[in-house]
C-alpha cells in the first residue's frame, strides 16, 4: 500500500473521521491534514492475512491479546495522527481514544508489509509515530517479494530498539513480547514470489 501526498486543508479530528467514514478508500490523518492511502497488491493482503491468523493462532482462544487488521484505527496522542497499521495487536482491555471508540492506543505489537512504494514510508516517518507510543513493544515488517521478517523490539531504557531478522521458508521468528514463535512457511502460506533478478556478470 502506497502513500498520497498531504492534502493542505485543515481538518480537527472528529471532522476527519465522518469524512473517513464515508471513504472508501482508506485515509490516514496527520495533525490536521489527510493523506490517502492507495490500494495495495493481492500477495500484500494474503500476507497480511496470513501473519493475522498466524498471531491469532499462536495466541489462543484464552490469550487476553488479540490481532486486529488494518481497518483498525490506531491513535497516536502525542503525535496526533491517525495510522492503519496491516496488524494491530492489542491486550486487553482496549483503550479508546475519547474522539471514537474505533480509534485504539494501546498496541503491543504492530506489523506492516512492505511494499516497493510504501517501504521508506513504514521504515521512516510512520516508525518514528510508533516509537512515541509507551505500550508497544515490537515492531514486524514482511517483505512482500521474499520470505523475510524484520522484527525491531524495545528494550530498557524504553528507546533503546534493537533489530533482529529471519529469512526463508523454513525460518522461525521468536517475538518475546507476546512469546510466540511466527514460522515463515504459515507467514508466506500460498504466496507467489517473483522470480530472482538476474545479476551481470563480468568476465
Amino acid at each position: 500500500m502506497s502513500q498520497g501526498p498531504l492534502q493542505s486543508q485543515r481538518y480537527t479530528v472528529e471532522e476527519f473521521l465522518a469524512i473517513d467514514d464515508r471513504s472508501e478508500e482508506q485515509l490516514e490523518y496527520h495533525d490536521g491534514c489527510i493523506r490517502q492511502m492507495s490500494g495495495a497488491s493481492p500477495e500484500h493482503e494474503l500476507i497480511c492475512m496470513n501473519i493475522g491468523r498466524h498471531i491469532g493462532n499462536l495466541l489462543g482462544d484464552r490469550s487476553p491479546c488479540r490481532a486486529y487488521g488494518s481497518n483498525t484505527r490506531l491513535w497516536i496522542a502525542s503525535k496526533r495522527r491517525i495510522v492503519h497499521p496491516d496488524v494491530n495487536v492489542l491486550f486487553d482491555p482496549i483503550e479508546r481514544a475519547t474522539h471514537s471508540p474505533t480509534m485504539v492506543m494501546n498496541p503491543t505489537l504492530l506489523v506492516e508489509v512492505l511494499s516497493p512504494d510504501s517501504g521508506l514510508y513504514d521504515m521512516g516517518e510512520k516508525l518514528d509515530l510508533y516509537t512515541a507510543i509507551d505500550s508497544l513493544r515490537a515492531v514486524v515488517y514482511a517483505a512482500q517479494d521474499t520470505p523475510h521478517l524484520r522484527l525491531l523490539r524495545r528494550a530498557a531504557p524504553k528507546d533503546d530498539w534493537s533489530m533482529t531478522y529471519a529469512a526463508g521458508l523454513e525460518s522461525t521468528l521468536h517475538v518475546a513480547a507476546l512469546n510466540i514463535t511466527l514460522a515463515l512457511a504459515d507467514v508466506y502460506r500460498g504466496v507467489t514470489f517473483p522470480p530472482p533478478v538476474k545479476r551481470p556478470q563480468f568476465d
